[in-house]
């Protein structure tokens, strides 16, 4: 029961993780490619 319970919970920290990783990962490439000398 409780390791049923971990992994429910592992499951809903890791798809909250992946939401935000989604969101936030365009901002972090652009970033990059903004601050990346080979592109200049």
């Amino acid at each position: 029961m409780f390791f049923c319970t971990l992994t429910s919970y592992v499951n809903s920290f890791v798809a909250w993780r992946w939401d935000n990783i989604l969101q936030i990962l365009p901002f972090m490439i652009t970033r990059e490619i903004s601050h990346s000398p080979s592109t200049q």
